[in-house]
């Protein structure tokens, strides 16, 4: 997973795993990241801690499953930022 943009100064990287269950797993996870997927529409909803303004920043996203990855925004004040979250 890539987090770009939105006041970030730097990408913000994570490697995570999607459970049968449709939660994600995350192996390090500083910057608190919680996703999920809610019911069968692919909707993605979640979170993580801003790194530059320490808030709790919402994410909101979809999944492709025909190209085989997920994308979605996160807002940081006047500031969008964008998520990818490819798979193997």
């Amino acid at each position: 997973m890539s987090l770009s943009g939105g006041g970030l100064l730097a990408g913000v990287f994570a490697n995570l795993q999607l459970n049968d269950n449709g939660s994600f797993t995350f192996p390090s996870n500083p910057n608190n990241i919680q996703l999920g997927i809610p019911d069968a529409k692919g909707l993605i909803v979640g979170s993580f801690t801003h790194p530059v303004t320490l808030v709790v920043t919402p994410l909101r996203g979809a999944v492709l499953q025909s190209s085989n990855l997920a994308a979605g925004f996160f807002l940081n004040g006047a500031n969008s930022g964008a998520f990818v979250i490819r798979g193997n």
